[in-house]
């Protein structure tokens, strides 16, 4: 979820303080983050979270998920409204973020991005795995 009167920036400050980083530790991270999701520093300084594209909202809500290193990261739908590049950009992130040794849960409508990005795929069908 991000807070669309924040800006970008702000929204990853805001949960690096949630999850108990130190102001230092926020500003290393914001750094990584953005590098690593494709959100350059301007757009994440100087616009305000609601007016930015699909795409980089999901950019974004990946960055906020990645914050603190977590060991299980849950993710919905993460390249649902992008276009092809910035999806290839988050499912080369997924698959490093696997290869590190994370748990994901992702789910999805499309049974490529799953084919491509799990190791175990469970499909839902009428309520029942």
């Amino acid at each position: 979820m991000i807070f669309p009167d924040f800006t970008a920036d702000e929204n990853l400050r805001f949960v690096g303080m949630l999850r108990g980083l130190s102001e230092d530790e926020i500003e290393d991270e914001m750094i990584k983050i953005k590098q690593k999701v494709d959100l350059p520093s301007f757009v994440a300084r100087e616009h305000l979270a609601g007016t930015l594209s699909g795409g980089q909202k999901r950019k974004l809500c990946l960055g906020m998920a990645l914050l603190g290193n977590p060991k299980v990261i849950f993710m919905d739908e993460p390249t649902s409204g992008m276009d092809p590049d910035s999806r290839r950009t988050i499912w080369k992130i997924i698959r490093e973020l696997r290869d590190e040794g994370k748990c994901i849960v992702l789910t999805t409508h499309h049974l490529e991005e799953a084919d491509e990005l799990s190791d175990r795929i469970a499909v839902l069908v009428k309520g029942k795995f």
